[in-house]
């Protein structure tokens, strides 16, 4: 048991110091050596731990996404909040963790869309609608019961929005990237927001005004310092 403590205690060491890593330097720019000197273990011990950098940023993503899951589980489970309560507080639960792990976020950003990275940013998405998708679709098909939403297609329907929310950073991504310098970007990403949320009301047959995904504070924390 002591073996499988420390293994897991320095696999989680790699993780933690290639994050702190991306942030500092970028995800292109971070070498398995500067992770490993960073760590003071031998590089070949990588391997041991990992196949390659992507399986690494792979492992990290895993656990945001499961800190994503673990406070939704709590929303999604609350008997006393219909459907659409549900979905909006979702939608601010993670515009709120972004905020709080702004760097982190804006360095996976930048390293999904960077074109040298392309199978990192379908895997990224392919990820994130799987491991979400199912679970924001829960809260679909609970509205289908309510009467709040109409569509015949409730699981399918959500993964279409995040192939919608997908294509709607690619469009924004250059104002995302650059919001340091022209901090005025912050109206032309609301308004693809508020694109998003008309779609979302279409595609899900919810009432026009009632689906919202981030609010103007949150998004500007989400995307500027403090």
């Amino acid at each position: 048991m002591r073996v499988v403590k420390e293994y897991d205690e320095r696999r989680r060491e790699i993780i933690n110091t290639a994050q702190q890593l991306f942030i500092e330097k970028g995800y292109n720019q971070t070498s398995i050596n500067d992770i490993m000197v960073k760590v003071g273990i031998a590089k070949s011990n990588f391997y041991y731990y990992f196949t390659a950098k992507e399986s690494l940023l792979d492992a990290l993503v895993d656990i945001h996404m499961e800190y994503h899951l673990e406070k939704w589980q709590v929303i999604i489970a609350n008997p006393q909040m219909d459907a659409l309560e549900k979905l909006n507080s979702l939608f601010n639960i993670s515009g709120n963790i972004k905020k709080e792990h702004r760097k982190l976020n804006m360095a996976l950003l930048a390293a999904a869309y960077n074109d040298e990275n392309i199978m990192i940013r379908h895997f990224l998405n392919k990820r994130t609608t799987d491991m979400a998708g199912k679970e924001l679709g829960k809260i679909i098909e609970q509205g289908v019961k309510e009467g709040v939403f109409t569509t015949p297609y409730p699981q399918e329907a959500m993964k279409a929005v995040f192939r919608i929310c997908e294509g709607a950073v690619e469009e924004v991504k250059e104002y995302i990237i650059n919001i340091e310098q022209h901090p005025e970007n912050i109206d032309k990403i609301m308004e693809y927001y508020k694109m998003l949320e008309h779609f979302t009301e279409r595609l899900l047959g919810a009432k026009s005004g009632t689906i919202r995904f981030v609010e103007r504070d949150v998004l500007v924390g989400m995307l500027q310092k403090g």
